[in-house]
């Protein structure tokens, strides 16, 4: 009997946080008559194996599902029909995550706690539907641009992912039932069959014989794709950025005189910055060898127009403690290299990858890099209730 507390502690632990409910029929399927300590283990190991389990893909229930997308203008066709009178829906978000702000893996960790009040910080575009009446059957068109537009998914959402939550339920100031998931449509819109343009559907396509959900372009259960995993876009993607920043870095090695260091400093950051993205990606470690390969470079620069002040602190001249009577360079003791401008002109201007593209024929092209302050927060009322948005963001870069 030594071991029921221990039972006891490691369930509390593992439904710490977390309303669960092990189902009885699957642990009567594990032990046919199960002891105290028989049932306690194999609640704990349930309830743990919950709470820590990987956020679901493509995700049916017989309750809420997403019938089908369509890519090219950012909806979703979302179905919910509840049975228990007790039930009803009460909110929906969706979003979709910035690639350059959060990794994948992290951004579905922050999904599965995600409170369902504020949406995360790297999201790119998404929104919240607070319903002002319970909606037990509910089918419509629900846009991930939380100004309700059509927004390229194709273009802008490149890991091709919208994170969905439903709350079902605390109408009566109970404890509503969340569900959450995510939906990869990567089999329909990387199909490169897949239109440029127009309102194409991805449709739910289900496995009869493994249950699996895939999302599909007319269909077609083999589609041939230009990318089949993220990993390998998302190479592509970093490969780009490391061949601009080598580019920038040969107009440094060409210029006979550097000024001042803002541009070295900049390309320094930004070789840092590329290296904490790249173990996402396929082939990290010759991405990883790329970015030292640049990174030397820019210490070679570095010492070359600014041998007084290298990255370590030291002063690069190690003659001037040998030989303490070396003569300054001209007669007031004072450096050649002086230069009060603030650099910018000598900025070679690393730029950024440009997300956030023209939205499907509107005309609006968003230049709202990092604009935080552009909250619309001004609810609008009807049968689909409130909205809670968030501000116009796309990656940075």
């Amino acid at each position: 009997m030594k071991k029921i507390p221990i039972m006891l502690s490691t369930l509390t632990l593992a439904m710490t946080g977390a309303s669960l409910r092990a189902p009885a029929a699957a642990l009567g399927e594990v032990v046919a008559e199960p002891s105290l300590n028989q049932e306690l283990f194999m609640s704990a190991r349930l309830a743990a194996e919950k709470v820590n389990a990987p956020l679901k893909t493509n995700y049916f229930d017989e309750r809420v599902w997403i019938d089908a997308i369509i890519p090219r203008t950012g909806n979703l066709i979302v179905d919910i029909h509840v049975t228990d009178e007790k039930q009803a829906v009460r909110r929906i978000a969706v979003a979709t995550a910035s690639y350059d702000r959060v990794s994948m893996t992290q951004a579905d960790k922050d999904w599965s706690n995600w409170d369902g009040v504020a949406l995360p910080d790297w999201t790119l575009r998404g929104r919240i539907l607070n319903l002002d009446s319970a909606q037990k059957d509910f089918h419509r068109l629900v846009s991930v641009d939380y100004r309700d537009r059509n927004y390229d998914l194709v273009e802008n959402n490149r890991q091709d992912v919208v994170y969905f939550y439903a709350e079902l339920g605390g109408w009566d100031e109970s404890e509503p039932e969340v569900i959450r998931w995510k939906m990869d449509y990567r089999t329909c819109s990387k199909n490169v069959n897949f239109p440029a343009v127009g309102s194409a559907v991805c449709g739910k396509n289900i496995n009869t014989e493994t249950g699996e959900m895939t999302y599909l372009y007319q269909g077609d259960k083999n589609p041939e794709l230009s990318f089949a995993t993220w990993a390998d876009e998302y190479k592509s993607i970093l490969q780009a950025d490391i061949d601009r920043l080598d580019q920038n870095i040969q107009e440094l090695e060409r210029a006979e005189i550097i000024k001042v260091d803002t541009a070295i400093a900049n390309y320094e950051s930004e070789a840092q910055e590329l290296r904490t993205r790249i173990y996402e990606a396929a082939d990290s470690e010759e991405l990883d060898a790329e970015i030292t390969a640049l990174e030397d470079r820019l210490s070679n620069l570095r010492k070359k127009h600014f041998p007084e002040v290298t990255p370590d602190g030291t002063t690069g001249d190690e003659d001037d403690e040998k030989n303490p009577d070396k003569e300054e360079d001209n007669e007031t003791g004072e450096d050649f290299e002086t230069d009060d401008d603030s650099g910018t002109d000598d900025d070679f201007g690393a730029g950024g990858d440009d997300d956030d593209k023209n939205d499907n024929g509107t005309g609006n092209q968003d230049k709202d890099k990092g604009d935080t302050d552009n909250i619309n927060t001004e609810p609008t009322t009807g049968t689909s209730g409130t909205e809670v948005t968030t501000p116009d963001k796309r990656p940075d870069s």
